[in-house]
């Protein structure tokens, strides 16, 4: 009786952590990827982002996910630093910029958008 209460306890507690989608791993790349995302556009996201120098020496943890309007958003998780003082304007200019090149280098002209997040994936700046 004992191991099943425990055992219910313990399911119940794992069922409460979202998911972060289905993952693929390269080096210091980790990249998740949720519903409306295929596999393969992750592999291609991750191709693009190691031969485009994007990978270092530090992991990285990024987020495909669609969100309601069809928009794709590349979910990257910032340092603590930016949460504290936010994205200069040059830096949201290069956002934009990244943006429109992995429309079309690599989501075939979908609508992509770069989201700095915490590391809990949300959003650190303002929609």
């Amino acid at each position: 009786m004992r191991f099943f209460f425990g055992a219910l306890i313990f399911l119940t507690l794992s069922g409460c952590g979202a998911s972060l989608g289905d993952r693929i791993d390269s080096k210091n790349l980790h990249v998740y990827y949720m519903d409306g995302v295929s596999a393969q556009e992750a592999v291609n996201f991750a191709t693009y982002w190691r031969d485009n120098g994007f990978v270092g020496e530090k992991k990285q943890t990024i987020q495909l996910i669609k969100n309601e309007y069809g928009e794709l958003l590349v979910k990257l998780i910032e340092d603590k630093k930016y949460e504290l003082q936010g994205l200069s304007l040059d830096e949201q200019a290069m956002l934009s910029k990244l943006s429109r090149t992995l429309e079309k280098e690599v989501f075939s002209d979908t609508k992509v958008r770069v989201v700095p997040c915490d590391n809990t994936f949300r959003p650190l700046v303002k929609q």
